[in-house]
């Protein structure tokens, strides 16, 4: 709106100065002050729009964008031209740090952010959250070996040997260490994060689910847990225009439609491209 204002101020003068008991045309300070506000509510505007999307992931975002506005809010202070700009921008800083940093303190969205291959540890402002969501991760990712390992029907079965494979005596000392060998869920669990974090980041613009699809053989239980988080939405948005669409159908006029034909209705809206 205060884009749309400053495209065109010279109109908005013009009118003002022609109509009788109009309110005072912009001043030279004031168009100043809409031009600061305008650079520091650009980003918010843009990354809202990104955790808000309904066609791709989102909740991995959260954190690396909190983490970008902060840094943005610092690298335009000295674009601001006005004493209100740096104010404006001095308060929305602090107003990051109150509320939207706690983000990295919460489970889902930061799971979410180190299952992410574009993101991993760098997306993390702190380190320490870092470190905190990488322990996090490792029990998670143990309590699904744990889970694997005692389902397993066929774990413990030797495997098959060719007829004309004969194994020497000699080696019968390895056989006895390896049966005494104890598998350790958490060390699988480490070794698994440990080769996942030491893969170069993907390129930005990849497809995170598109990358575990990939993914089934070397990182199976990474997988599983990728699918657990990343499927989550950031913002209840969508919910949200469901409402507001199931509002249009269910109008005065359409007031006794059945619960299921509302259903139908609405999936037909929402699916309507897939369909085609």
């Amino acid at each position: 709106m205060v884009q749309r204002i400053l495209l065109i101020k010279e109109a908005i003068s013009a009118v003002l100065l022609s109509t009788p008991k109009a309110p005072t045309v912009l001043t030279a300070d004031e168009i100043l002050q809409l031009e600061d506000l305008c650079l520091l509510l650009e980003p918010f505007n843009k990354n809202t729009s990104i955790v808000s999307a309904n066609q791709y992931v989102t909740i991995s975002h959260v954190i690396p964008i909190v983490c970008g506005l902060y840094s943005t809010m610092l690298k335009l202070e000295s674009k601001l031209q006005t004493t209100e700009g740096y104010e404006t921008c001095a308060y929305l800083a602090e107003k990051i740090k109150q509320r939207p940093f706690i983000y990295e303190s919460r489970s889902t969205p930061r799971l979410a952010t180190l299952l992410d291959p574009r993101f991993k540890k760098p997306g993390f402002r702190s380190p320490q959250n870092a470190t905190q969501a990488s322990i996090l991760l490792e029990n998670e990712l143990a309590g699904i070996n744990r889970t694997i390992s005692s389902t397993s029907t066929d774990k413990n079965d030797e495997p098959s040997k060719p007829e004309d494979l004969e194994i020497p005596e000699i080696y019968e000392f390895m056989k006895e260490k390896l049966s005494s060998r104890i598998k350790s869920n958490r060390a699988d669990a480490i070794i698994a994060l440990r080769e996942y974090a030491e893969k170069p980041n993907e390129p930005l613009n990849t497809d995170p689910l598109e990358y575990w699809k990939t993914r089934s053989n070397d990182m199976k239980q990474l997988q599983v847990l990728a699918s657990k988080y990343l499927y989550i939405p950031a913002t209840s948005t969508k919910s949200e225009r469901m409402f507001s669409k199931a509002g249009e159908i269910v109008s005065d006029r359409r007031s006794r439609l059945k619960a299921k034909n509302v259903n139908m209705l609405l999936f037909i809206s929402k699916n309507y491209e897939l369909m085609n």
